[in-house]
Protein backbone atom coordinates (compact mmCIF):
# COMPACT_ATOMS: atom_id res chain seq x y z
CA UNK A 1 0.00 0.00 0.00
CA UNK A 2 1.42 3.48 -0.74
CA UNK A 3 1.57 5.80 2.13
CA UNK A 4 2.21 9.73 2.37
CA UNK A 5 4.31 11.29 5.02
CA UNK A 6 2.53 13.40 7.49
CA UNK A 7 4.48 16.19 9.08
CA UNK A 8 3.01 17.94 12.59
CA UNK A 9 4.47 20.45 15.04
CA UNK A 10 3.79 20.02 18.83
CA UNK A 11 5.28 21.02 22.30
CA UNK A 12 7.63 18.51 23.65
CA UNK A 13 6.10 17.80 26.91
CA UNK A 14 2.87 16.94 24.97
CA UNK A 15 4.70 14.75 22.27
CA UNK A 16 6.43 12.60 25.72
CA UNK A 17 3.23 12.49 27.33
CA UNK A 18 1.39 10.78 24.57
CA UNK A 19 4.39 9.06 23.49
CA UNK A 20 3.99 7.35 26.86
CA UNK A 21 0.25 6.57 26.99
CA UNK A 22 0.66 5.01 23.33
CA UNK A 23 3.64 3.39 24.52
CA UNK A 24 1.59 1.14 27.26
CA UNK A 25 -1.22 0.77 24.92
CA UNK A 26 1.41 -1.37 22.76
CA UNK A 27 0.99 1.59 20.16
CA UNK A 28 3.61 3.56 18.01
CA UNK A 29 2.78 6.96 17.24
CA UNK A 30 2.24 6.51 13.41
CA UNK A 31 -0.18 3.53 14.43
CA UNK A 32 -2.00 6.13 17.01
CA UNK A 33 -2.04 8.50 14.18
CA UNK A 34 -3.31 6.48 11.80
CA UNK A 35 -6.12 4.47 14.29
CA UNK A 36 -7.22 8.37 14.74
CA UNK A 37 -7.49 9.08 11.18
CA UNK A 38 -9.69 6.06 10.57
CA UNK A 39 -11.83 7.20 13.78
CA UNK A 40 -12.45 10.18 11.63
CA UNK A 41 -13.03 8.54 8.75
CA UNK A 42 -15.42 5.36 9.81
CA UNK A 43 -17.26 7.99 12.36
CA UNK A 44 -17.36 11.16 10.25
CA UNK A 45 -15.80 13.69 12.76
CA UNK A 46 -14.11 13.66 15.87
CA UNK A 47 -13.74 10.74 18.51
CA UNK A 48 -14.35 12.96 20.99
CA UNK A 49 -17.27 16.12 21.17
CA UNK A 50 -15.35 19.49 20.43
CA UNK A 51 -17.94 22.17 21.00
CA UNK A 52 -16.86 26.02 21.27
CA UNK A 53 -15.94 28.04 23.87
CA UNK A 54 -18.72 30.09 25.99
CA UNK A 55 -18.23 33.41 26.20
CA UNK A 56 -16.61 33.75 29.52
CA UNK A 57 -14.18 31.05 28.52
CA UNK A 58 -13.40 32.73 25.32
CA UNK A 59 -13.10 36.36 27.56
CA UNK A 60 -10.20 34.20 29.74
CA UNK A 61 -8.64 32.70 26.91
CA UNK A 62 -8.29 36.22 24.86
CA UNK A 63 -7.31 37.94 28.49
CA UNK A 64 -3.52 39.08 29.02
CA UNK A 65 -1.75 37.33 31.71
CA UNK A 66 -2.55 39.20 34.68
CA UNK A 67 -5.07 40.67 33.23
CA UNK A 68 -8.81 40.49 35.10
CA UNK A 69 -11.39 39.03 32.93
CA UNK A 70 -14.80 40.50 33.89
CA UNK A 71 -17.92 38.53 32.78
CA UNK A 72 -20.25 41.82 32.89
CA UNK A 73 -20.36 45.67 32.23
CA UNK A 74 -21.83 45.84 36.00
CA UNK A 75 -19.53 43.79 37.39
CA UNK A 76 -16.61 46.00 35.82
CA UNK A 77 -17.88 48.65 37.64
CA UNK A 78 -19.00 47.18 40.79
CA UNK A 79 -15.55 45.95 41.01
CA UNK A 80 -14.06 50.00 39.90
CA UNK A 81 -16.38 51.27 42.55
CA UNK A 82 -18.26 53.06 39.88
Amino acid sequence: MKTETLRIRVEPELKQKAEAVFKGLGLKNSEAVRMFYSWVVASGGLPFTAKAPNIETLRAILAEPGEKAYGSFSALRKDADV
